[in-house]
């Protein structure tokens, strides 16, 4: 005969190996959270160096140019141009490559927690445990989303910024012609008229 009492231990055996597995299951949560926290922090770290040296280089390149207009000997700064625009460029795309691997990888970890949260929804639906908190965000949805749009927003925001400077440094502030346009090879000038060609064809709305 099952008593009040058998029936109490059961369920408190019951609720004690469904706490166990909550810790494992919330354990690993906060597992791919700390790797969010730590590839967002890396992000910002690289892309603040990144940042730092194109502005003391661009900046450097206008010395330089200054220099040059105000020297009266001839001097051929042609090669010295394409070395510094190539380099302003290389920056950009580490920049803009850095960026992109942060975004997957920092996506990955918002897949696992979200594969890790409907698993485990589904197991609390069988018998819910009103007095465990919610696995994610206390239970809500929207507190889950809303506090992972910074690192996922950080990376997009960086791979834009970019993209956006290596087209302007194309396009716009003509990065080898500031020296002597006869230095620029037949090669970047058709990457440059393939580039036009293709800016003019984006949907920008302005």
């Amino acid at each position: 005969m099952v008593t009040e009492k058998d029936e109490k231990d059961e369920k408190d055996e019951k609720d004690e190996k469904k706490q166990r597995l909550y810790e494992i299951y919330r354990d690993y949560i906060k597992h791919e959270d700390s790797l969010i926290h730590s590839r967002t922090s890396s992000l910002i770290t690289i892309q603040s160096f990144v940042l730092a040296t194109f502005g003391f280089c661009y900046q450097e390149r206008y010395k330089m140019a200054l220099k040059f207009a105000q020297s009266k000997t001839p001097i051929n700064l042609g090669p010295i141009a394409i070395e510094y625009g190539g380099f302003l460029l290389a920056l950009g795309l580490v920049g803009l490559a850095t960026s992109y691997i942060a975004l997957r990888s920092i996506r990955s970890a918002h897949t696992a927690i979200k594969n890790i949260e409907a698993q485990w929804n589904k197991i609390d639906s069988k018998n819910p445990a009103t007095y465990l908190p919610g696995i994610t965000g206390g239970g809500k949805s929207s507190a889950t989303r809303d506090g992972g749009r910074f690192s996922i927003y950080t990376p997009m925001f960086f791979i834009f910024f970019w993209a956006t400077t290596e087209a302007l440094l194309f396009l716009v502030f003509d990065i080898f012609d500031i020296f002597d346009a006869n230095t620029l090879s037949a090669t970047y000038l058709d990457i440059r008229a393939w580039l036009e060609k293709l800016y003019l064809k984006l949907p920008i709305p302005w």
